[in-house]
């Protein structure tokens, strides 16, 4: 069966390339529009030329998958909210704080100082406006949680997310433009005035909610990491899960387990299913009573833990499922994920550049094509036998098929995830169940310690489990270059690989390899014999230290002291892995370099810089030195002054002004970002 020749499949298609194109263009919204109504009228008049019969002439495919090539340019442009008219950031003013009505409209894990909301702008300097911003608020000032659907005023300045400062650093500005927020705020909490309203919203209603279960199950009892767990495998909250057990879980790869997903929604569906299997006797009214019921639930459980991509993409989906079940009629599975995947990019075609939904999708979707030519491999007599093969073999295939995207957004591989994956996915169902259970018993009050007891210590067993598995760092595979070319490739090889197997084509799955084989080879020889051979010195930005590197070939120098930062430690393990280095430590204090022909003098604390036999071509300050910089200009006239980190801001804002009198290009590393001489 060729899914291309399905209409939906087809349109689907055509919707996500015009998704991607208004995305990363800038294209005229009303010019868009303009085009759409034409191809609107275009279709009309093929239409009518072509005595109703339009279906099958090839102009009218052409039009029909332009008009949604070009609705998806036009969903894609107008979900950026910063392309419409009444965005707040068309209001700002330079240099002034902005009084702002917001609604808070999730809560996101804090950091080590900042508790952070995502809220919406209702009002700015008494305008109704619109958009998102995160704020900050510091943990210190011990305010209490703030819910979705609170209303505030307040008075602070709005400040962009600023890219990073350092090469191949995560770009936070990128992803928080992918959930529409371009400003954050750091309100003092005396300045927050909540305002009373009538309506909190589903938002906050359902964080109320969560918030008493929560209360209820702590009264009961639980408490610390098992309490944590349960909130993200029930309530899909992982804020309150500790950095050390998200690494467990991360590193044993399971975390997949933390994020509410197909995995519970279809174990909650076949849970329903059988429950409520005695309506059936009922008869078609049974059948549809069922079905309501069940979609109630699913769609109660996802409105429950918080509206997650991966969440609608499941409920989404299942629920065509139960639809599917209530007629008694078996569905295509690749049209199921296929609609659900058209239906949620209608609703949010800006989920198409969430990570988790991709991942979700594609772990379903090679689930489906690539697991049961798993399962033929061998096929075993014995049930249970069987059964472990079934979720091995499902486990595999969902590996292979998210294999190049969690390599090129996480550089790393846990080896022994199916063994986390054997062990806990066949009780997952009985966690769930016994978990949906306790809480419901909670709030009632009526729930036995007996039974808390039992899950609780059953919690503390599964993390365990993970944190063994985790603890295995042989079977974990890190820092592992791959860009966007390897990402192209796999998705070529790995398709093709499947294609031909399933067709028996033995000899084209060879040649696919050998192909991809080639281009791989190819790739490589490239990176190692012409990539980064030009020799560079790296002024880094870090804050409150200097971090010096000197690069050649495939080796990195970096000067100064050898204690790193966390900060640090992470900097440098993505400029290597990216640019493919290995690290050395150079732990004399240096003061002058050569490039070349290029000369560069590091001053430091100790302000020495009357170096008469050599004129430095570049000066760089690091460690706030006392030194008089008209008379440093004067004596080596350099061809341009870069100031890092490690300084004094009062020290950088004098140096500023003094290479602007004397006309000398000045850089500092805390707003420009890295200075590479080369």
């Amino acid at each position: 069966m060729k899914l291309y020749n399905f209409i939906i499949v087809r349109i689907t298609f055509f919707y996500i390339a015009g998704i991607c194109l208004g995305f990363y263009s800038d294209l005229n919204i009303l010019l868009l529009q303009v085009l759409s109504l034409s191809l609107i009228f275009l279709l009309g008049i093929e239409w009518y030329y072509s005595g109703k019969r339009f279906i099958q002439q090839s102009l009218f495919g052409l039009l029909s998958y332009s008009l949604i090539f070009t609705i998806g340019i036009n969903r894609s442009s107008l979900a950026k909210d910063i392309n419409r008219k009444n965005h707040y950031s068309h209001f700002l003013e330079k240099d002034r704080e902005a009084g702002l009505e917001l609604k808070i409209r999730k809560v996101w894990k804090p950091t080590a100082f900042y508790d952070r909301y995502e809220a919406d702008v209702l009002q700015m300097n008494y305008k109704k406006l619109r958009g998102k911003i995160l704020m900050n608020i510091p943990r210190k000032d011990s305010l209490a949680e703030l819910i979705p659907g609170q209303h505030f005023y307040t008075s602070a300045a709005l400040y962009s997310i600023r890219p990073p400062l350092n090469p191949h650093q995560f770009n936070y500005s990128k992803f928080l433009e992918k959930k529409n927020i371009y400003h954050q705020i750091y309100p003092k909490p005396d300045y927050l005035l909540e305002i009373e309203k009538t309506s909190a919203g589903i938002y906050g209603w359902t964080a109320r909610l969560r918030k008493k279960i929560k209360a209820s199950l702590k009264g009961h009892g639980m408490q610390g990491e098992e309490l944590a767990i349960v909130n993200a495998l029930l309530l899909g909250q992982r804020r309150d899960i500790s950095d050390e057990l998200y690494n467990n879980y991360t590193r044993a790869g399971a975390i997949h387990i933390l994020a509410v997903s197909g995995l519970h929604i279809g174990i909650i569906l076949l849970l329903l299913h059988s429950l409520l299997k005695p309506l059936e006797y009922l008869g078609k009214r049974g059948r549809l009573i069922k079905m309501i019921l069940i979609l109630g639930i699913l769609w109660a459980f996802a409105i429950l833990s918080g509206l997650s991509s991966s969440v609608l993409r499941a409920v989404g989906m299942f629920s065509f499922i139960s639809f599917g079940l209530y007629r008694k009629r078996q569905i295509n599975n690749y049209l199921l994920l296929t609609g659900s995947l058209f239906f949620l990019l209608c609703v949010n075609p800006l989920f198409l550049f969430d990570i988790g939904f991709q991942l979700s999708y594609t772990a379903v979707f090679s689930i489906l094509w690539i697991q049961p030519l798993i399962f033929r491999l061998w096929v075993p007599q014995h049930g249970l036998t069987r059964y472990f093969w079934r979720l091995f073999s499902a486990s595999m295939a969902a590996q292979l098929g998210v294999l190049p995207l969690s390599l090129f957004y996480f550089h790393q591989f846990p080896a022994l995830f199916f063994v986390s994956n054997l062990i806990i996915i066949p009780f997952l169902g009985f966690i769930l169940g016994l978990g949906i259970t306790i809480i419901c018993l909670a709030l009632t009050d009526v729930l036995p310690s007996l039974i808390m007891d039992f899950y609780t210590r059953l919690i503390a067993l599964m993390n365990r489990i993970i944190a063994w598995v985790a603890d295995k760092e042989t079977f974990l595979f890190e820092d592992i270059y791959f860009d966007t070319l390897y990402l192209v490739l796999f998705y070529f090889l790995i398709p093709a690989t499947v294609y031909f197997q399933e067709k028996r084509r033995y000899r084209s799955a060879i040649g696919a390899l050998v192909i991809t084989a080639l281009l791989f080879s190819g790739r490589e020889f490239y990176l190692r014999n012409y990539h980064g051979q030009k020799e560079k010195f790296i002024v880094f930005h870090q804050n409150r230290k200097a971090l010096l590197a000197k690069q050649k070939a495939s080796n990195l120098v970096l000067f100064g002291k050898a204690n790193k930062t966390s900060y640090e430690e992470r900097l440098i393990r993505n400029y290597s892995r990216e640019e493919r280095l290995s690290v050395t430590q150079d732990r004399n204090s240096q003061r002058l370099f050569k490039l070349n022909n290029i000369s560069i003098l590091v001053v430091d604390s100790l302000g020495i810089y009357q170096f008469t036999e050599h004129k430095a071509d570049y000066v760089i300050l690091c460690d706030s030195p006392k030194i008089h910089l008209e008379r440093l200009i004067k004596l080596h006239q350099p061809k341009k002054i870069i100031a890092d980190g490690s300084n004094y801001k009062s020290y950088v804002e004098r140096w500023m002004a003094s290479c602007r009198k004397e006309k000398i290009p000045f850089h500092y590393t805390g707003e420009k970002g890295v200075f590479i001489i080369e």
